[in-house]
């Protein structure tokens, strides 16, 4: 990383959480979204417990699901 090339890490990383999300609220399963996204499901919990807002939006995401199983 240096003044013309940044890092773009973080990027990556909210790029891949915003799509895990999207793919739990449609109801994949989280093994099957990883598997989807080229994430590790030990990277997708080391997230989930490190960050408490990537863990409400999980959280969230799952909700919905449910709420559509119930209608």
């Amino acid at each position: 990383m240096n003044a013309i090339t940044p890092n773009l890490s973080g990027f990556h990383n909210l790029k891949w959480r915003i799509e895990i999300v999207t793919l739990i609220s449609k109801g994949v399963s989280i093994s099957e979204a990883c598997e989807a996204l080229g994430v590790s499901r030990a990277r997708y919990y080391r997230h989930l417990k490190a960050d408490p807002v990537f863990a409400y939006q999980v959280e969230c995401a799952r909700m919905l699901v449910s709420i559509e199983l119930f209608n």
